[in-house]
């Protein structure tokens, strides 16, 4: 491609790898957090959507200048497409469930552990 004029072709093509990702930079740490913070319990959109602030994780996914409640509806609904979706955590392999909880009629949100 230097050929044709393009000297940094491979370079910009890294680039674009890594702004593409960003979001998924963004899950792979909130689910470190989450797990230090809970292991395997089960929580809250609201427990989660704290954590997010605390550790200002998720930036792009579920924070700005919208109100917590927004928020909390971004982070419901990003959860619902993460559903089943599995992380490395250390030398682990978790997958983040959602269960309804039959008595608050409210999700709740868990990690458990994958067998490698």
């Amino acid at each position: 491609m230097q050929h044709a004029g393009y000297q940094d072709f491979l370079l910009s093509s890294r680039e674009l790898k890594a702004l593409a990702d960003v979001e998924g930079a963004e899950w792979r740490a909130f689910v470190m957090a989450w797990w230090a913070a809970h292991n395997s319990g089960l929580v809250t959109v609201k427990v989660l959507c704290d954590l997010a602030a605390r550790g200002e994780l998720l930036g792009t996914v579920v924070r700005g200048d919208a109100t917590e409640h927004s928020q909390r509806l971004k982070l419901a609904a990003a959860l619902r497409k993460m559903r089943d979706r599995v992380f490395a955590v250390g030398d682990q392999i978790v997958k983040l469930e959602s269960k309804l909880n039959g008595n608050t009629k409210n999700n709740e949100h868990r990690l458990v552990t994958v067998p490698a």
